[in-house]
């Protein structure tokens, strides 16, 4: 089924070489599902998925649902459930867009800022990355981060904690993205993670009594400062990605925990650890959200009237928004968004989909906020890409109200990545090779063929075979391979049951 197979696509991404190996960095403890939504103003029991304005009324001023899921099976069930939720996106788009911190934090400072028993296997663990010598430059990575903790932090003032977390994670971005080993990426940041203290996302963290506190005993350790919550937000980030892209996976790697006394403990078996996963996910991105809420509403404590989160949160790296496609592991209105669709995904998995689907609506909103008058192209096409996913969510369950909600979600969709299409001068089949383009002729796709899944749904395989041929020539177009095969099958099957050839290759168009 094409949920299943499409669930291996986050960590085929990485070429992963998994081998166990994690230490358990204690955690804050997470807000409740329904907590969260309270903060984002959300009901704990949320309605059912409404439709969206009308596509046929053009709005810039966008307060509704997103979504962003091919959902589909091999053989739709047409009488109960709703369209399988793929993660199909989640993959692809972290892999243009969104690999969050590595691309902001990597040598965030240069070479020359570190003392000499520092940058000498920093050098040397650069070379050896960019030789393709990934466990020489492991083992330099490790040198350098244990030679900066030998020594007093005031040696790497000005910001000595986000110095030393900067290697960390330029470890992990060679680990995950050059060597194929997101588990051991995640072990790193775990372990860059803890220098940040025992709960560094709290609404008052507590002192940090490790290495950043070692000359402030007499404080009782060191208070984080803003900056320092900030990139500890930011790992928070990368940890929930990697683990919600292990819970994914068809056979997830063994979750492998240090109990309190130094003893190890292997995770659930292998029928349990993707639950497992996801459940260490929402344990890094509740805390993350509700900490990108506080730091960016406390300028907002005094104002009149509900908060809504595109217009009123704002956040230490929104200036660079607009103009840089590739932040999004800065802690920006972007980010946020990506962080409640990464939560949803998890929350669907778990069989949550009012709370996904309302957690899209809101990162919805933070992308296209309202009274917005031109949004980014590249928030409006990541906009789009998550109405295709309410599109999947709202049909749970399925009714005809819902299917009918679906389908507005969808043409919501394409009328977004239309006016982006348009804006961006792509309709003359010019589209440049950006990020931008690239989510919207996925999204299109995707859009595409959940309108086919909702025609088949409908026993109209004549208009299901339209949207299926449709979305089958943006993916060929779009070189979005997973979109080819799975749209190709689905023509197939409406064409064999129409008794027409089933040979699925429509005539190639521009986007």
């Amino acid at each position: 089924m094409l949920a299943r197979r499409i669930l291996t696509t986050r960590a085929s991404l990485a070429s992963s070489t998994l081998t166990p190996g994690l230490a358990r960095v204690p955690l804050a403890r997470p807000l409740a599902p329904p907590q969260l939504l309270r903060t984002l103003h959300l009901s704990a029991s949320p309605r059912p998925l409404a439709t969206p304005s009308s596509p046929r009324q053009p709005r810039r001023d966008v307060r509704t649902p997103p979504a962003r899921t091919l959902a589909s099976a091999a053989e739709p069930d047409t009488t109960s459930g709703g369209l399988r939720i793929s993660h199909l996106f989640g993959g692809l788009v972290v892999l243009g867009l969104f690999v969050t911190i590595y691309g902001l934090l990597e040598w965030y400072y240069s070479l020359q800022q570190f003392p000499e028993p520092i940058r000498t296997p920093l050098k040397k663990a650069l070379k050896a990355k960019y030789q393709g010598e990934h466990e020489r430059a492991d083992g330099f990575f490790r040198e350098a981060i244990a030679a900066a903790l030998s020594v007093p932090p005031s040696v790497l003032k000005p910001s000595p904690l986000n110095k030393l977390s900067g290697i960390y994670i330029s470890q992990a971005a060679m680990l995950e993205t050059a060597a194929g080993n997101p588990l051991k990426a995640y072990a790193v940041l775990r372990e860059a993670f803890g220098q940040f203290g025992p709960a560094p996302l709290a609404a008052k963290p507590p002192r940090v009594t490790t290495w950043a506190g070692s000359e402030e005993e007499a404080e009782g350790g060191h208070l984080l400062t803003e900056e320092e919550v900030t990139r500890a937000i930011g790992l928070a980030q990368k940890l929930g990605q990697l683990a919600a892209r292990m819970g994914g996976m068809a056979s997830p790697p063994p979750l492998r925990r240090t109990n309190e006394d130094g003893t190890v403990a292997w995770g659930a078996d292998a029928s349990a650890r993707g639950a497992e996963w996801d459940e260490a996910a929402v344990a890094y991105l509740e805390p993350a959200l509700a900490a990108m809420l506080r730091l960016g509403l406390q300028r907002q404590a005094d104002a009149p009237g509900p908060v809504v989160v595109g217009r009123d949160v704002k956040l230490p790296h929104d200036a660079s928004q607009a103009s840089d496609p590739e932040d999004a592991g800065r802690v920006n209105k972007r980010g946020l968004g990506i962080t409640m669709e990464t939560l949803a995904e998890v929350y669907a998995r778990q069989g949550k989909y009012d709370l996904a689907g309302h957690l899209l609506i809101q990162a919805v909103s933070t992308l296209l906020p309202p009274g917005a008058e031109n949004p980014p192209v590249l928030d409006r096409c990541q906009a789009s890409l998550l109405m295709t996913t309410i599109s999947s969510h709202a049909l749970e369950p399925r009714t005809e109200k819902a299917v009918k909600a679906s389908r507005s979600w969808s043409l919501r969709a394409l009328q977004i990545i239309d006016g982006a299409a348009k804006d961006a001068g792509w309709e003359t089949g010019s589209a440049p090779a950006d990020a931008a383009a690239a989510v919207c002729a996925n999204a299109k796709s995707v859009a595409q063929y959940n309108l086919g899944m909702l025609a088949e749904i409908e026993k109209q395989p004549a208009d299901a075979a339209r949207h299926f041929a449709d979305a089958l020539a943006t993916a060929r177009d779009a070189g979005f391979r997973e979109g080819k095969r799975e749209a190709g099958e689905a023509l197939r099957r409406v064409r064999v049951a129409l008794g027409e050839p089933a040979n699925p290759e429509p005539k190639l168009r521009k986007f």
